[in-house]
This record gives structure tokens, sequence and C-alpha cells, in this order.
């Protein structure tokens, strides 16, 4: 045994011995790692002390610019590296790259000849090693490789989502089931200076009422339809786009007008953006018109000039002017089924903005000036001899302050107060139109809001006055409305500072609302009478609780509700209504969720003497059988009765449904993956007239319907 032992202790020690002459031929050769030698003046760390002094890296390329996948990089080491103990890993993503660091005694350096960087933004770990103990991580930093043809990002992401329903049972329809292909495409270029992004969808169907464009071109309408795209550019201050876009920012003279054009924009010094677009006259889809300026007369122009006063602080003194010029013709849009008449408008307007340091005042306030044609349309007039409509010119504004009176206000220890009051302006002159803005015209409303908080407990409260025409013309009714409101929310276990959420202190929330319509005088030479002239005044409140306990959530909610006619001749039209809710709901599993609810409602008619009681009751199971497999089931039944007794009916209704998510592949979490659902549903009605006492034969009427479908999200 001990002769046997000492052959084994030599046989290592020649292994050894040839393992290092091997190492040190490699590294002499340059094989491995290629160390400069060290002069006998050198400031290098001896290599006995050389593990004792930290290590720092830097990298001698900019981490937050950008290389090219060829170019070299190199890293920087503070001191140099013990080539007895020590050696230096390099990951770069997830792959390790150091076999391919060319290591000197103060640089590490990688030549892209032999393998390009990897392509887009990654991270550069370096770690040292050292024999028998865990990695080391000495540095972490950015990397970011153009792609091919000089782009930092180049995503291209395409979508495809199938749908089809259909009814199983218990007749199947044809024209009830089909399949619909969502298309689409999403693509992102970008370089240094500038970027492009283009998205789009698509519409395809196999049945030709479920075309995109059925509603307007009927059975020509295409079964392979664009809805719609957006080709957006970016050159350093110049921006631009094409296709369905939406533009202004001008509250009563261009808004948000969606539709499908082309638009430029140019920011200068960072103090002004100057932006122009060209629009088509309605929301347009499909492969006609493409650019959507086909047509001069049914076209949107418009401008905008944004200045900063402070280009430091944004938004602290700002002030837009905006100019809009365009015409529409009688066009309707793909989703549009009414009569237009052609009609021209133009106008400019400006919009300021202001707001104090620390944000305690801020202003927002708009004024637009408008011109409206509505120009003669043979098609309309039928060679008929109507009044022509004479152009107008009119104006519109708008001011909203906001003031924060009170900003954490301590009034006790763990007590602060808070304040905020809203003060709103707004007027619309009679006749005012703009073709690119929806806007109520002939109405005032002026508003104040305050909202406030006293620790936990928060408040709103609001009060609002409008009316109506503003030229008070005597054959054309006034009226006013007058509406105040009050919000508030108190968490009691927190208002009580209770030390763990109890059960039995609920979230609560109170809420009044007060509203009164009325007018004042009768029109002239008109055929009302004193009993058309409204004057009501409605009032709502409620209160809702909440409790949260464990497992169990519950609720009851409270509402009463009622409405006094004024007016002469209606003094008895009044209505009052009365309505309790109970609502509880567990999740004793993970994967099950119970509820019910039950609800009372009492609707007191004053006028007819008649009162009518709704009674509702139903629950809801969710049972998540697994990660993907699904079952969902609502039933509610519903009992009527008035009194006097007229009539008696019940309605229950039941939906269930089991659904299953699959994934197509099980490497991909995402897509491709889809959904198939089997649905059953089931209506019954029962109902009884009641006449002198004598109840008649019951009508009862029962459907039922079984569905299916499934989605499928392709990539």
């Amino acid at each position: 045994m001990r002769a046997m032992a000492e052959i084994g202790r030599r046989t290592a020690r020649v292994v050894v011995a040839i393992i290092c002459a091997i190492i040190t031929g490699m590294t002499a050769s340059g094989v491995l790692v290629a160390q400069e030698p060290v002069a006998a003046d050198s400031t290098a760390t001896p290599a006995a002390d050389s593990a004792a002094t930290a290590l720092t890296i830097e990298p001698d390329y900019a981490a937050d610019g950008w290389v090219d996948s060829n170019q070299p990089i190199g890293l920087r080491l503070s001191r140099p590296l013990n080539p007895q103990t020590e050696r230096l890993a390099v990951i770069i993503g997830r792959t390790d790259l150091s076999a391919l660091f060319m290591v000197t005694p103060l640089v590490a350096r990688y030549s892209a000849n032999t393998l390009p960087l990897p392509a887009g933004e990654t991270e550069v770990g370096v770690y040292v090693v050292t024999a028998g103990q865990p990695w080391k991580e000495v540095a972490r930093f950015p990397l970011r490789v153009r792609l091919r043809g000089g782009f930092q990002k180049a995503e291209l992401k395409p979508g495809l989502t199938l749908t089809t329903t259909g009814q199983v049972a218990p007749e199947v329809s044809r024209t009830s089931s089909g399949v619909t292909f969502n298309p689409a495409l999403r693509s992102t270029l970008v370089r240094r200076n500038g970027t492009m992004e283009l998205q789009s969808n698509f519409l395809a169907v196999t049945h030709q009422n479920q075309a995109l464009r059925f509603g307007a071109r009927g059975a020509e309408a295409p079964k392979f339809d664009l809805s719609d795209y957006l080709i957006r550019t970016q050159a350093g201050p110049f921006n631009a786009s094409l296709g369905h876009l939406a533009y202004g920012a001008n509250k009563h003279l261009i808004s948000g007008f969606a539709s499908r054009g082309v638009s430029a924009g140019l920011t200068m010094a960072k103090f002004a953006e100057l932006s122009v677009a060209a629009l088509n006259g309605s929301s347009i889809v499909g492969w006609n018109n493409p650019v959507g300026l086909v047509d001069g007369h049914h076209r949107i122009y418009g401008a905008a000039l944004k200045v900063e006063g402070f280009p430091q602080r944004p938004g602290a003194l700002q002030l837009d002017l905006s100019l809009v010029q365009g015409s529409q013709l009688p066009i309707n849009g793909f989703n549009q089924n009414e009569i237009n008449d052609s009609e021209k408008s133009r106008g400019w307007g400006l919009h300021f903005g202001g707001k104090m340091p620390g944000d305690r005042v801020t202003l927002d306030a708009g004024f637009a000036m408008s011109r409206f044609e509505n120009p003669a349309d043979p098609t309309l007039s039928q060679d008929a001899t109507l009044v022509p409509v004479m152009p107008e010119t009119k104006a519109a504004r708008f001011a909203d302050l906001t003031i924060g009176l009170l900003r954490d206000v301590g009034l006790w220890k763990t007590i602060k107060m808070n304040l905020t009051a809203i003060a709103r302006h707004e007027r619309v002159d009679p006749l005012y139109r703009s073709l690119a803005a929806a806007v109520q015209a002939n109405a005032l409303q002026n508003v104040l809001e305050l909202n406030g908080g006293l620790g936990p407990v928060a408040v709103q409260a609001s009060h609002a006055r409008s009316e109506d025409n503003l030229d008070d013309l005597e054959t054309v009714l006034k009226t006013f409305t007058h509406a105040s409101s009050l919000n508030i929310g108190i968490p009691v276990g927190a208002l009580l500072r209770a030390s763990k959420p109890s059960p039995f202190l609920p979230q609560l929330t109170y809420t009044l609302s007060r509203t009164r319509q009325f007018a004042k005088d009768l029109p002239a030479n008109s055929d009302f009478t004193e009993t058309h002239v409204p004057d009501q005044m409605s009032n709502n409140q409620s209160a809702d609780f909440q409790w949260t306990m464990g497992k169990w959530r519950t609720g009851y909610r409270y509402n009463v509700s009622s409405q006094d006619n004024r007016q002469v001749g209606r003094e008895q039209s009044d209505l009052r209504n009365l309505a309790h809710n109970i609502s509880a709901a567990v999740s004793p599993m993970t994967r099950l969720d119970l509820g019910a609810s039950f609800a009372f409602e009492n609707a007191n008619n004053k006028e007819f003497s008649q009162k009518s009681d709704t009674r509702r009751v139903g629950g809801n199971i969710d049972l998540r059988v697994t990660r993907d497999l699904a079952l969902a089931t609502v039933v509610s039944t519903t009992w009527l009765s008035d009194d006097p007794r007229t009539s008696e009916s019940d309605n229950t209704d039941f939906s269930t449904e089991l659904s299953q998510n699959f994934r197509l592949l099980r490497s991909r979490a995402e897509r491709p993956s889809g959904r198939v659902f089997l649905r059953y549903q089931r209506q019954s009605a029962n109902s009884t007239t009641i006449v002198d006492g004598v109840r008649g034969d019951p009508a009862y009427k029962k459907n039922w319907s079984l569905n299916s479908g499934v989605s499928l999200n392709a990539f």
C-alpha cells in the first residue's frame, strides 16, 4: 500500500509539472494571455502585493455613447494582475468573451475583427477569478453597439390576431359565425440623429357584413382592408408624420382632430415649437386616398406656434398661437350615417399657460375667433328657394385658475390640512362653429371647486352655474342650470388611528348632489304655455360602506334620489327612489372567488300614486382550475311588482363560460398563444297582468344559446 501511495504521489508531481510547463509556454508565446515584461524601475505593484491592492477598471470608450460592431474596445486596469493567482473574466450580455481579450499589465483589449460585438444595448461585466474562490465582480457598465447601416436600434414586430365566434346551438347560422384576422406591423429604426417609426393595422374577414367599410360600401366593401397606419420620423429638431394622426391643442378651435393626413414640426432652440398639418375633412379608412389629401375641398389645414417664456422651467410661462382653415363636403365618415352639409370655417386662437414656482398658482386660459360659412348646396335645396345662411364670425373663451390655499399645514402632530381652489369660466358665443373642434355653442358656464384633505379624510365640493340663449332672444327659451356636489371619503380606521386594520372599521364614502334647471320667461310669439317652462329640482345622495376582513370583502350602499317638479301645472309630478345594495365576496383559496349580492329598490311616482318594488339577487363563481383553464358562472334573478297591484314579473339570467388558454411553443411565454371558450347563456321571463284583483294567464318566455370561439395571437 505504501509503495502504491508513493507511486501515486510521484505521478501527481509529474502531471503538475507538465501542466505548469505547458501553461508557461503558452503564456510566453501569447497564446492565452500576452504579458508585457515589466522594467526594473516600473511603478507596477509587485506580484506578491497585487492581490492586496484594490483593483478598479474603467472602459476606454464613452459608456453613454455608441460604438461600431467591429470597433476594438479596451478596459483600463488600475494595477496589473497577479498571473499566478488571478485572471480576468469578461461577460458581454450573456456571453463569456474572456478568451478574446488580450491582457497587458494595465489594459485588456478586445479585437472585434475576430468576432463582432453583439448589436444593441447590453452590459459588460468584469470579474476577477482567483483559484478556489468565487468570481468577484469588479466593474459593470453599459455597452451600446450599432447595427448594420449605423442604426442604433432596428426592430420589426409583425402581429396577427385571429378570432372566430359562432353559435353552436340551438340554431347554427352562417352569418352569426366567421373568422376575423387582425394583422399588424410595428417597425422602429433609430440612428444617431434621427428615428423612424411605422405602425399599421389591418382587418380581414370571411363574411361580407363584417367588412370594415360595409356600412358605407355594402357588397363592394373589401374583405381585407387597411384600418390605420402612421409613419413618424425625427431628425434633430425636425419631425414629420404621415397617416392617421391627431392634431391641435386649442380647446375651441382645433382640439385633437383625428384623420388621415400629414404633419411636420420644428423645435427652435428649446423655447419655440412650430408645427403645420393638413388632414382629410373626416375620418377615413381603407386603401383609397392613402395620404388623405385627394380632395382639396374636403380638407383641414392647421398651424401652431408654441413659445416658452422660461425654457429652463417648462410650463412656467407658455403661449400658443393656432391657425385653422378648412372645408367639408357632405361626405359621411366610414362609421357615420347622417346627412351632412357643405361647411367652411377659418379662425385663430391663443392659449396661455403659466404657473408660479412650487405650482401653488396655475392658470390655463384660451381665446378663439372663428368664421363659419354654410354655402348653398343645390343637392339639398332641390331647386327650392331657401333663405341663405349668412357667414358668422364668433368668439369663444375659457380660463381655469388653480390656487393652493393650504399645503401640508400641521394642525396636530400627525394631522395635516390641504386645500386647493379651482375656478373655471367658459363662454361660447351663439352660432360659434369650428370644423376642427366639437364645441357646444351659445353657452356660459362658471364653476368653483374646492379639493381638500384633513389627515386621511378627503373632501371635494363644487358649484356650477350655466345658461344658454346668451343673446337674450325673446323668441328663444332661456334656461339656467345650477348644480352643487359634495364628496367625502373617510377611512374610519385611519381616522381613529387604529394600530391594526380592524374588520369593523369601514371605508366610508358619502356623496351629495343637487341640480336645479329652470327658465324665467316664456318666449314671445310662440306656442309655449306656462306648463312648458321648466323648473325642476333633483337631489341625489348616497352612502357607501366597504369592509375588508382577510379573505372576505363586504359592502353596503344606501341611495336616495328625488325629483321635485315646480313648473306650473306639474307640481305633483314628483319622483322619489330608494335603493339598498348589499354585497359580499370571499376568496377561500387562491384559484376560487365567490360573490353574492342583494338589491332592493323602491320607486314612488306621486303623480300617479304608484309605487314599484324591484328585488334582485345574484351570485358569481370564478374558478381557475389551472393557470390556463377557468370556469366563470354568473346568475341573477329579478322580481318586479307594483302598488296597487297591476302586474308582477320575474326574470332570470344565467351564464357560464369555460375557457382554456394555450401556448403553441413551450419556449415562448407570450406568443404564439390563444384562447378557446364555450359559453352557455339562458334567459327566462315570467309576467302576469292583474286587472281588478284578477290575475291573468302568465306569459312565459325562455331562450338559450351555446356559443364557442377561438382567438389566436400568432406573433
